[in-house]
């Protein structure tokens, strides 16, 4: 019974997640196209590891696991220091809760399985909650007011392709 919950929870989390990625392409400006990509991303990354490696006990420092998260961070983070939104500063809060669940196991090696695995998991359940609340919040915001800056003023710079030479003479 339990195994069966487990199975519908990963593969509801799965759909969410795949569904706000096709939403974001849609109707959402980058940020939302860069988070949603990232969170399927990782799941992609996550379902290959398994595939690899097999399933895992949490009894130990889960490397596969901790570069993904890293790399999630990373990611979430760059997009939150420049995008004109808030919801990314949660995204990248979360992540850096499951990042600091791999320190925290790696400094101290009593921590139970199951304490690790929670608070290893649980961020990206936050990060799927906050990228579909900011995913809202944008949708019902363009309907608003129309379109409005995806990055911050400094940043635009950042992400804007290089300008083109202009021509001589």
């Amino acid at each position: 019974m339990l195994d069966q919950i487990w199975v519908s929870r990963a593969s509801f989390q799965y759909g969410l997640c795949v569904a706000l990625f096709v939403v974001a392409l849609i109707k959402g400006a980058m940020p939302e196209k860069l988070l949603s990509g990232a969170l399927v991303g990782a799941i992609v990354a996550d379902l290959l590891y398994h595939a690899v490696i097999g399933s895992t006990s949490y009894a130990n420092l889960e490397l596969g696991h901790a570069t993904q998260d890293i790399v999630l961070f990373a990611i979430s983070w760059a997009i939150a220091l420049r995008a004109n939104r808030v919801y990314p500063l949660w995204i990248a809060g979360a992540q850096l809760i499951s990042v600091t669940s791999h320190v925290y196991r790696a400094a101290f090696e009593h921590i139970h399985p199951v304490v690790y695995a929670v608070m290893m998991r649980l961020p990206f359940y936050v990060n799927v909650l906050a990228l579909l609340l900011g995913l809202t919040a944008h949708i019902r915001r363009t309907a608003r007011i129309g379109k409005y800056p995806s990055w911050r003023g400094y940043s635009d710079r950042f992400w804007a392709p290089p300008p083109r030479p202009r021509p001589s003479g």
